[in-house]
């Protein structure tokens, strides 16, 4: 049987309210104001947070990430499956209906 699975970067996601987000030099930093815990975000972390926080697409990200750095898509799909689990995990992030 073959199941039709979307893949974590083709989903929408929708960002919780309770979320301050600010970029300072090349990396960015997330406040859960309901935890009262920061998280830091690397720069490449940055674009896709950016992405998620707008609801943009999250393959031009992928994209210019690739054409910027020395890295395949592959690699960086899989970086970014797991930057969103663990969002998900936190209560950061929740996929949009």
């Amino acid at each position: 049987m073959v199941q039709n699975s979307v893949s974590p970067i083709d989903t929408s996601y929708m960002v919780a309210n309770d979320i301050l987000f600010r970029e300072v030099e090349n990396e960015g930093i997330l406040l859960h104001i309901a935890s009262g815990t920061y998280y830091s975000l690397s720069e490449t972390s940055v674009l896709f947070w950016q992405a998620l926080s707008t609801q943009q697409p999250l393959e031009p990200v992928v994209n210019a990430i690739a054409s910027e750095y020395d890295v395949t898509k592959e690699v960086i799909v899989a970086d970014l499956e797991s930057f969103l689990k663990d969002l998900s995990e936190l209560g950061l992030i929740t996929p949009a209906e």
